[in-house]
Order: C-alpha cells, then structure tokens, then sequence
C-alpha cells in the first residue's frame, strides 16, 4: 500500500493539468475541436461548450489546437495552468493564369501597347511571372517579370517584381521607332473574387529612354 501511494506521489509530481477553451475569431465556443501536446503523446476533445483539461508532463512547453478549416494554433503553457485558444480561418492559396494588357507611354509622349500573360500562385505569401509582347515593334522581343505576392486582406493581394524590358520609343527627328534592352520595375494589386481574379499595375522601364506602363490583368484561380 505505501509503494502505490509513493508511486502515485510520484506520478502527480511529474505531469500537471492545463485547463481551457478554444473559440473562433468571433468569440463563439468550437467543440469538438483537438487540443494536443505539441511534439507529445497526449490528446483531448473539447466539450461541447468548447473546454477542455489534459494532464500533460511537466516539461511540456506548448500546446496545439486544431480544427477543420481552421488554422492550427500553438500556445506556450509555460507558468500557465488555463489558457484561451481563438482559432483563425486558414488561409488557402491557389494558383492563377491572367490575360493581360500593358498601355506603354515613352519619355516623349509616344503610346505603345503590349499583349501577354500572367500567372503565379495567390496564398499568403505567393509569386508570378508576367509575359508581354509588344505588339508595335516588328521584332516581338517581350518584356518579362517576376517576383513576390502578399496578401493584404482576404480578397486583397499586392505584388512587386522586376525583371527585363524591351524599352519602346519614337525617334520624331527621324520618325522611326527605336528599341532599347533596359530593366523594369513591376508594382500592383490584385484582387481575387471567387475562382475570377482582376489586377492593375504599373511599370517603369528604363535604359537611357523612359517607358511607363499601366497594366491590366484579368483571370481565372484554380
């Protein structure tokens, strides 16, 4: 009978019990929803008004709470014994494919246009590549950016990039157009709705002649 009662005494020393709720981001109780110990064995189910109590060992630093469609939150338990997880929307990303349309107007007043496409992947955190062609030069050379997406809001993405140009320009002293291979700055928004997606940007290509460029996009998220 002692050695159970030390044993016992023993175990109790061991583990400590934490206490909580999970909620969503509108203050309403999640039941069902899984609280674990984060890299351990244990694991509860929260009541239907959203608490929970587990009995964790005492060197447990952190719990993690789950739930479908939400977002995985982790909590330091350290010098804690009740804690309060709010549970956001996970953000899910997905990838795009734009038809875009570039109006190009050079240092001197003259207007150029380009065709292309645009795509890439909308998440959190995401990238895209950007084709245009030119369609006033004879050549064809396109102009090609790249770079990053974030997400603002929830329909709300900005996106910044660089990349090369094939910098346009009407020569009036000689009344040609001349080209010139140059670097370009890519900066816009996109904003997504449903499985359709429409952007605005705007360039600045340079390389001795000056090209500013709006450009619009729109496409399908799939």
């Amino acid at each position: 009978m002692t050695l159970v009662i030390c044993a016992l005494g023993v175990n109790a020393q061991n583990t400590r019990v934490i206490t909580g709720a999970v909620i969503d981001k509108n203050g309403n109780p999640l039941p069902n929803a899984l609280v674990e110990a984060t890299g351990g064995a244990e694991s509860v189910s929260t009541d239907a008004d959203g608490t929970f109590s587990i009995e964790v060992p005492i060197w447990l630093k952190s719990l993690t709470a789950k739930y479908a469609g939400l977002k995985d939150k982790k909590i330091n338990i350290q010098d804690k014994s009740n804690v309060l997880f709010e549970m956001k929307p996970s953000i899910k990303g997905s990838w795009f494919l734009d038809a875009a349309y570039s109006l190009n107007i050079d240092d001197d007043g003259g207007i150029f246009n380009r065709l292309g496409l645009m795509g890439g992947f909308l998440g959190n955190w995401g990238a895209y590549a950007k084709v245009l062609i030119p369609v006033d030069a004879d050549d064809g050379v396109p102009s090609v950016t790249g770079g990053i997406i974030k997400q603002v809001a929830n329909p709300l993405y900005l996106y910044l990039g660089a990349g090369y140009s094939r910098v346009l320009g009407w020569d009036y002293y000689y009344d040609e157009l001349y080209h010139e291979d140059g670097a370009m700055i890519d900066v816009g928004a996109i904003y997504k709705f449903n499985n359709l997606n429409a952007g605005l940007g705007y360039s600045i290509s340079f390389n001795g002649w000056v090209n500013n460029s709006i450009q619009v996009s729109i496409g399908y998220c799939f």
